[in-house]
């Protein structure tokens, strides 16, 4: 949700600065003032692209997996309004090992939402990435 308020804002303010550029160059009165004006707009949507985030992480802790005695595994759950990465996220979960993270084979599931269900035969600690 973070992300499309950001993309949307971004996407206004520049617009705004573009039609004030824009007019600019027909009021020959007010040229500085709107040309200076669309110019700072253009700057300030330009660094409010700058915090989409393009990436979501989660720590994975024991306490998040949940069992599920159906399929006889554990699941960690993570809505597509959590992750704000879209419809079809690229995810990736690492196991914390030897103070490090290994990338480990999973079954991630994705639905037509965007929402993430990771299930695994044990639990662990790790880490969660979403693109």
């Amino acid at each position: 949700m973070r992300k499309k308020i950001l993309q949307y804002s971004s996407m206004t303010v520049l617009i705004v600065s573009l039609i004030m550029i824009l007019l600019s160059s027909y009021s020959k009165v007010h040229f500085v003032f709107y040309g200076l004006t669309g110019s700072i707009l253009g700057i300030i949507g330009s660094i409010i692209s700058l915090f989409i985030p393009s990436v979501y992480e989660r720590d994975l802790r024991e306490s998040d997996w949940v069992y599920e005695t159906a399929e006889n595994d554990f699941r960690v759950y993570i809505s597509a309004r959590e992750h704000g990465m879209g419809r079809q996220p690229v995810t990736r979960v690492y196991m914390q090992e030897h103070g490090g993270l290994t990338e480990v084979d999973v079954a991630v599931f994705d639905d037509v939402k965007g929402n993430v269900r990771i299930a695994s035969n044990i639990k662990f600690e790790g880490k969660i990435r979403v693109k």
